[in-house]
């Protein structure tokens, strides 16, 4: 019986050297694939009525007092997390450079709701409670820019076009697109209208978006697809309020109840 001849070592290093390039690639791809999803706050809303933020390790964002917490710049997902079941919850307030939130998961309806938001480098944010008015809690940001940049730059370029660019020339940073106004009536009726017009259509981006809200059982509300819902004014609010909102290109309906499908925006 013939033995088989050993590999010649020059195909064998052909071989490793294939093998290594391989798992590179596939290492590469992996941290890309991390380094390109939005980033993650997690705001927890609790049955005693407190409320935590952290990182989506635990770690915990802002303090009351001494050293800022600090984390890194970019797209966030802002994800409220609570009890659901029409629990009691205050509201939670989030505010710094081209952010405003303040929601308390639509009156305790919802067990998550999911905001976009984008936060500056070297920037100062503050989070509080409404139970709680007078503890606020603050963190900072870094020079570090991570999560997912918005499709397109106001230059029509994409932004994978680019290795670095300055916070402010990205759509989705400081830069406003428009004011959509809306209305809800007495009777829950929602109109929302872009410089007079009823809106069907829109270019990804910042807007901001004031209502009037006279009913004390519908708001307004706006969901992506199945993705979390931003609310602007909830259901038992009765005033005037005005909210950032951050829409990337797909299909956004708006809704004066959760469920109740008022009309459809096609962002692109």
């Amino acid at each position: 019986m013939r033995r088989a001849r050993p590999p010649h070592p020059r195909a064998l290093r052909i071989a490793v050297v294939t093998a290594l390039l391989a798992v590179a690639v596939l290492i590469a791809q992996t941290a890309q694939a991390r380094t390109t999803a939005n980033l993650v706050l997690d705001v927890q809303f609790s049955t005693n009525g407190t409320i935590s933020v952290s990182l989506p390790d635990g770690t915990p964002v802002g303090v009351t007092s001494g050293s800022p917490t600090t984390i890194s710049a970019g797209y966030y997902n802002i994800v409220e997390l609570g009890p659901g079941g029409c629990t009691a919850v205050p509201h939670f307030s989030l505010k710094g450079p081209g952010v405003t939130i303040f929601d308390n998961l639509l009156e305790g309806e919802s067990t998550t709701i999911t905001f976009f938001e984008y936060l500056d480098p070297n920037s100062t944010y503050t989070w509080s409670s409404d139970a709680f008015p007078g503890v606020i809690h603050t963190f900072v940001t870094s020079s570090t820019i991570g999560g997912t940049p918005p499709p397109s730059l106001p230059n029509g370029l994409a932004s994978g076009d680019h290795t670095t660019v300055s916070s402010s020339s990205l759509v989705g940073s400081n830069v406003v697109s428009g004011t959509l106004t809306g209305v809800v009536s007495a009777a829950g009726k929602l109109t929302v209208e872009l410089k007079g017009k009823p809106v069907t259509t829109l270019k990804a981006g910042r807007y901001k978006i004031s209502v009037t809200d006279k009913s004390k059982t519908s708001g307004l509300m706006l969901q992506k697809n199945a993705s979390g819902m931003i609310t602007v004014a909830g259901v038992s609010f009765v005033g005037k309020r005005s909210q950032t909102v951050h829409l990337t290109a797909g299909t956004w309906s708006l809704m004066a109840r959760p469920g109740s499908k008022v009309r459809s925006i096609s962002v692109s």
